[in-house]
């Protein structure tokens, strides 16, 4: 079992480290969207499915060989990998909403862009 559980464990480490540092040259670039899409994309359920996979083996029982520690090592690694990826997520998604409220067209900030879409919206329904 700790076979199977290193190679699922060593994918999720490939698409771990794809996702953080994917590469953008060449064909190795269609194999860093296809590898990384796992943990990039579904960084939380990727780290769900770590967590059922550990405690599918704890209740089995994690060898203590050499197997057993290198399969700890990549679940340690697929774990933080993924807490970072979801940080980077919610730092981007914190970052991209100010700058869409700071920033509008031409440089007018998107509150009194729409204040102004608003009032003229308002006076075309008072001339009609």
């Amino acid at each position: 079992m700790i076979w199977l559980a290193l190679l699922v464990s060593t994918f999720f480490v490939v698409a771990t480290a794809t996702a953080l540092r994917p590469a953008h040259r060449g064909p190795l670039s269609i194999l860093a969207f296809t590898v990384g899409w796992p943990a990039g994309e579904l960084a939380g359920v990727t780290f769900l499915a770590q967590l059922t996979w550990v405690a599918f083996m704890y209740w089995w029982g994690v060898p203590r060989h050499l197997a057993g520690h290198l399969w700890w090592a990549e679940v340690i690694f697929v774990e933080m990998g993924c807490l970072i990826l979801m940080a980077s997520w919610l730092l981007a998604r914190r970052k991209t909403r100010r700058d869409m409220v700071t920033t509008g067209p031409s440089g007018v900030s998107a509150r009194s862009f729409f204040t102004l879409v608003a009032h003229l919206g308002d006076i075309a329904l008072s001339v009609a």
